[in-house]
């Protein structure tokens, strides 16, 4: 068999190559040696077999001669090349090649290693790699298969599952429990992949509880046969994994409690309960009997536990016995017999006796019965009670005092208690009455003393009952109680009230601070407020008053502010009573006032007239005021504007009008003085609209009587020049003839005018003076508005006869 030009002689490979020399000699050229054995084979766990290279000449030069493995996922060689020299050619260079292991069961594998000689020949050696790799029962390794606890109380335990040999394709593996009831497994089947096949899977195995003493159980954890698309593994059946479930159940009967029981003579009962500590079988009965009937009984003699009560609790009530014998205090058991069942397990178990103690109510002793955390009374008058009760008869009356050690705090509705040799059975309430101390003190604790008892039996003499504790809740709480909240002043200075007084009483005296927040809108009084333990109770008044600040500003709101409380009472110290809100009614307005607006009079003459005008109140920027008249041709006016400032608002100034002559015939003329809008940056005041005046300008042209007077005139009841009050009465023309005028009082006892009568004639019509004097009447009367009456003149001459001049008015400025 020929390999690439290599011919097989006696398992030698020869290359059949020569090379020609110079001239006609033939030189035989070195040609590829191999020598091998038959049927060549390594084997995946490791086994090799070796081949020579050589040359059939020896070389001029040295030969490198290369080796390779046609697959080395099934032999590798080494060395990987040799280099043949005159000196090793022949026999040559041993060559050794190893099996290599694939883990796959993939049977015997053929492959080659190609000796390449380049110029000296080359070739392929065969090889057949024996496979190591088994597909059988052990192709599944379970680890452990025995000797794994599981137990009740839920503990696990946990083995491993892996492939020894790679699939070609997944392989599934079914788990699963012989007994859920004993344990359950973590996962219901393992997957292996040609990926993860030889990584190991963890199966967690846990306990069941079954509440049942059945002991440790046997059962096992089913691997079935695996499943793949790999023939190879289909059907291989993995080791089953045995465990063991520890029980933790243990049969018995639970007596609670087996000692410390007590009954009385006087028939108080006590209880005790009886349960099974795992589930039985079948049903199991206890009987229960008392160990001495004439101390003791039992209300259940019989109980029954099933399979579906077990773990109920039982209670049995046991009952004192009275027996009227002074025998102390009595020991007796409450008998559990042995349990009757057909579960074997619970058959004859013998639960605890119960060792109860029946107290003698024939010894002398009192027995003080109240609640376990003791009497609650309160300030607000809560009662509580006890009640107190012989143990035995006595032959004579017996009497125990009771009192309280705090009476501020709780007082008892008796002092004492007797008992007789009829009702010494009988239990006696004492009721406890808490007290009000309207101190914030928090819950006192105090006590009932239960004294020593009085008796002519001697056996009752000196016994000294427990004594009874019990707490005083506390009603009050410190605080300060502030009505109203809301109060209202005004800028006219009013006033209003609000009180202030304490909720409790306090240990020490207790000042609050009373201000206001805006002492221009109101003002209080008094500054501070003290409350001690004898005036806590009784409100307190604080007075706020309204404080005028002549700004038209509205309504102001501020505050009175009451500071937190100082005291040395740590209740009260710090205690921040509610402020109270104030509103402070502004009595200003945005105005100007006019005075007078008619009943002005100038003449042709030049005569002149005058009216006030003054802020209502001050501005915050100054007010001006154009003056002016609306006919210029009767009268004129001075000044022609008036300014007002936040220094001179209230203080009136003069406007003067004097009248025009127009040599006309037009009798007396009503013209008016225009007050126009004002301006000012005060927004209160800008725009304003002040009345205007209205002016009569009297005619010198027209007969007429002109009477220069003021719209009102003052006189006073003192009298004198200080008293008086004057006008001026004059002619327009100048008469024909003598003129009279008469005029007086129309309340002589109010006033009086002086002359009585004006006489006017040719060349003497020009102004004659009346004094008006006020008169004092003695009387209370207030000021008086009263009218000094001008009659129609009289005269020869036509055009003043029956002329009426206009009437004055004064008022009389009361003294009384």
């Amino acid at each position: 068999m020929s390999y690439l030009g290599v011919s097989r002689v006696s398992a030698v490979f020869v290359a059949a190559t020569l090379v020609a020399g110079c001239g006609d000699n033939i030189v035989a050229s070195p040609l590829l040696k191999v020598t091998a054995g038959d049927s060549l084979t390594t084997t995946e766990g490791g086994g090799s077999a070796t081949f020579t290279v050589g040359l059939t000449e020896p070389p001029s030069s040295p030969v490198t001669i290369e080796l390779a493995s046609s697959r080395t996922t099934e032999g590798e060689v080494s060395p990987s090349s040799v280099t043949l020299t005159f000196e090793n050619f022949d026999p040559g260079v041993m060559v050794t090649v190893t099996g290599v292991d694939d883990a796959v069961a993939d049977g015997d594998q053929d492959y080659a290693i190609h000796v390449d000689g380049g110029r000296v020949g080359s070739t392929d050696i065969p090889f057949k790699n024996v496979d190591d790799d088994v597909i059988g029962p052990t192709a599944v390794q379970v680890t452990p298969t025995t000797g794994l606890t599981t137990a009740e109380s839920g503990t696990t335990a946990t083995f491993t599952v892996v492939l020894t040999t790679m699939p070609s394709a997944n392989v599934t593996i079914p788990i699963s429990s012989t007994r859920t009831s004993e344990g359950t497994v973590s996962t219901a089947s393992l997957v292996f992949t040609p990926a993860n096949w030889d990584q190991p899977q963890t199966v967690t195995v846990t306990g069941v509880d079954d509440a049942i003493d059945d002991g440790n159980q046997a059962y096992s954890v089913i691997l079935d046969p695996a499943t793949s698309t790999d023939s190879r593994f289909t059907g291989i059946n993995p080791s089953d994994v045995a465990l063991t479930n520890l029980d933790n159940d243990t049969r018995g009967v639970m007596v609670t409690p087996v000692s410390g029981l007590v009954t009385s003579e006087t028939g108080t009962s006590t209880t005790f309960t009886v349960v099974l500590t795992s589930e039985p079988t079948a049903d199991v009965t206890i009987t229960v009997a008392s160990s001495d009937l004439t101390e003791g009984t039992v209300a259940q003699t019989s109980l029954t536990f099933t399979p579906i009560n077990w773990n109920a609790p039982r209670t049995i009530t046991v009952t004192g016995v009275d027996d009227s014998e002074a025998d102390g205090d009595r020991a007796y058991n409450v008998v559990t017999a042995p349990a009757v069942s057909t579960d074997t397990g619970y058959a004859g178990l013998d639960p605890a006796d119960v060792a109860v103690t029946n107290l003698d109510d024939d010894t002398a002793g009192v027995i003080v019965t109240a609640a376990a955390a003791g009497l609650v009374t309160n300030e607000s008058g809560l009662t509580a009670s006890f009640t107190i009760v012989l143990r035995s008869q006595p032959s004579a009356a017996v009497t125990i005092p009771v009192a309280s050690n705090d009476p501020t705090e709780g007082v008892t509705n008796v002092s004492s208690v007797t008992f007789t040799t009829l009702d010494w059975n009988a239990p006696q309430e004492v009721f406890v009455q808490g007290q009000n101390d309207n101190i914030a003190d928090g819950p006192i604790n105090y006590t009932i003393l239960v004294g020593s008892s009085t008796s002519a039996d001697a056996t009752y003499t000196g016994i000294d009952p427990a004594d009874v504790p019990a707490v005083n809740l506390d009603n009050d709480s410190a605080g300060i109680l502030v009505t109203p909240l809301t109060v209202q002043t005004s800028e006219n200075l009013t006033s209003e009230v609000f009180t202030v007084v304490l909720l409790s009483q306090p240990t020490q005296p207790v000042v609050v601070p009373v201000s206001s927040g805006d002492s221009t809108e109101g003002t209080v009084t008094p500054a501070t407020l003290t409350f001690d333990a004898t005036n806590w109770d009784q409100a307190q008044s604080v007075t706020v008053t309204g404080v005028d600040d002549l700004i038209a500003d509205g309504d102001q709101v501020y505050t009175v502010f009451l500071a937190p409380a100082v005291s040395g009472d740590a209740s009260y110290s710090g205690v921040d009573a509610a402020n109270v809100t104030a509103t402070n009614v502004d009595n200003d307005s945005a105005g100007v006032t006019v005075d007078p607006v008619d009943q002005l009079f100038v003449s042709e003459f030049g005569d002149t007239d005058f009216f006030d005008v003054v802020l209502n109140s001050m501005p915050t920027a100054p007010v001006t005021i154009p003056i002016s008249s609306n006919d210029t041709t009767e009268g004129t006016v001075a000044p022609t504007s008036l300014t007002f400032t936040s220094a001179n608002w209230n203080i009136p100034q003069t406007v003067t009008i004097t009248g025009v002559d127009d040599t006309l015939v037009d009798g007396n003329v009503v013209f008016s003085i225009i007050t126009g809008l004002t301006v000012s940056a005060d927004p209160a005041f800008d725009g304003v609209n002040p009345p205007d005046a209205t002016v009569t300008n009297v005619d010198n042209e027209t007969p007429n009587v002109f009477v220069k007077a003021r719209k009102r005139l003052f006189t006073k009841e003192t009298g004198g020049p200080s008293g008086s009050a004057t006008f001026r009465v004059r002619l327009t023309t100048d008469p024909s003839a003598s003129v009279s005028c008469t005029l007086q009082s129309a309340d002589t006892s109010e006033g009086v005018v002086s002359p009585t009568t004006l006489v006017f004639g040719p060349g003497n019509f020009g102004f004659q003076t009346v004094t008006i004097s006020g008169v004092d009447d003695q009387v209370v009367d207030g000021d008086v508005l009263y009218t000094i009456v001008l009659n129609a003149c009289t005269s020869s001459d036509n055009a003043y006869n029956g002329l009426d001049p206009r009437d004055v008015t004064a008022i009389n400025r009361d003294n009384d």
